[in-house]
C-alpha cells in the first residue's frame, strides 16, 4: 500500500535522523557530491528471544539525497575490543551471521524513496544459552560512471546490531565505580567501570547534568528543576547543562570503562557533576565534584 506524502516525508525524516547517529564514513577518490548523511536506516538495532523457529524481521533504507544510491549489504560476526570499538570476527557456529538470510543484497534506492530489506534468522543448531551476535553494514557503492578527480566523496557504511538472546538469559553487570577524569583540555570526563557477569550484553541507560555547587539541589528535587528547565527558556538557578551517558554495550565477560566527556567548564567555580541512570535494572545515582 503507497505511503501518502505526510507520513512518508515523517519516515524518511526519522531515518535521516538515525543515520545521524549511527553512521560511519570512509572516503574514495570520486567527485564530491553531497553529504553523506543524508541516508538512514531504521530501527538502528534488533533485540530479539532466539530458539530453534525462524525469526523473521525487517528494516526500510532510506535516500534523502538528490541521487539514486546503489547499496549492497555486509553480514558480520563481531564483538568490541579494548577501545570499545567495533572488531569484526570470523563466523563461527554460535554466530548469528551465519544463520542470517538477507534479501535484497544488492539494491538501488532512487531519490526520496525507500528500500525494505528482509532477513530471518534460521539456526542450524540448538543455540547455546546468552547472547548471539551479528552487525549488518549497509554500504554505498561508488557511482562507476564518474571519472577519478582529486575531491573526496564520503560514502555512507551504516552499521545495524542485530542481538538474539537463547534462554537461559543471565543479567548480572556490576559498577566498580563512577569518577571524574582530566581530558587534555582540562575539561571532565564521566568514566563508569563497569563488569558483566551474566552471559548477554548490559547498557547503562542514562544522564547527567551539571551544577554549580551551590545551587545543586539534590537527588530528590532534580527531575522537577529539570522538568522545569525544559518547560521554560529560564534555566533553573546554576543549571549549566545536561546530556546522556555512554551507553556503548558491555559484552558478557568484559569489564570496561565507559567515558562520557563534557565540554570545559569556566574557571573559578566549584561544581557538581550529577550522574543518574541504571545497569540491569541497578539504581545508579551519584553526585561528583568538579573544580577546574
Amino acid at each position: 500500500m503507497p505511503i501518502s506524502a505526510g507520513p512518508a516525508r515523517q519516515l524518511l525524516l526519522a531515518l535521516f535522523l538515525s543515520a545521524l547517529l549511527n553512521a560511519s564514513f570512509f572516503a574514495t577518490k570520486t567527485q564530491a557530491q553531497e553529504p553523506p548523511g543524508q541516508i538512514g536506516v531504521s530501527p538502528s538495532m534488533f533485540e530479539f528471544a532466539i530458539g530453534m523457529e525462524p525469526v523473521d524481521k525487517s528494516l526500510q533504507l532510506a535516500n534523502m539525497k538528490t541521487k539514486p544510491v546503489r547499496v549492497k549489504v555486509e553480514v558480520y560476526n563481531w564483538t568490541l575490543d579494548e577501545n570499545n570499538a567495533i572488531q569484526l570476527l570470523p563466523p563461527d557456529r554460535q554466530s548469528l551471521d551465519q544463520w542470517m538470510l538477507i534479501q535484497p543484497v544488492d539494491f538501488t534506492v532512487e531519490p526520496g524513496k525507500t528500500q525494505t530489506v528482509r532477513f530471518s534468522i534460521r539456526p542450524r543448531s540448538k543455540p547455546e544459552a546468552g547472547e548471539h551476535r551479528a552487525i549488518i553494514y549497509f554500504v554505498e557503492q561508488p557511482d562507476s560512471e564518474k571519472t577519478e578527480s582529486a575531491s573526496i566523496e564520503m560514502l555512507f557504511r551504516l552499521g545495524v546490531g542485530v542481538y538474539g538472546y537463547a534462554e537461559p538469559v543471565v543479567r548480572k553487570a556490576v559498577i566498580h565505580g563512577v569518577q571524574l577524569a582530566r581530558q587534555a583540555d582540562s575539561s571532565p570526563e564521566i568514566r563508569i567501570d563497569v563488569e558483566n557477569k551474566g552471559n548477554v550484553h548490559s547498557r547503562v541507560q542514562g544522564s547527567f547534568s551539571v551544577w554549580e555547587k551551590r545551587s545543586f539541589p539534590g537527588f530528590a528535587a532534580l527531575p522537577q528543576k529539570l522538568l522545569a528547565q525544559g518547560a521554560s527558556t529560564r534555566p533553573p538557578e546554576g543549571f549549566i547543562g545536561s546530556g546522556s551517558l555512554d551507553n556503548t554495550p558491555v559484552l558478557a565477560g568484559k569489564r570496561r570503562i565507559l567515558k562520557t566527556g563534557l565540554a570545559p567548564l569556566p574557571d573559578g567555580k566549584e561544581y557538581i557533576i550529577a550522574v543518574q541512570g541504571t545497569l540491569d535494572g541497578q539504581k545508579v545515582e551519584t553526585a561528583l565534584s568538579w573544580s577546574p
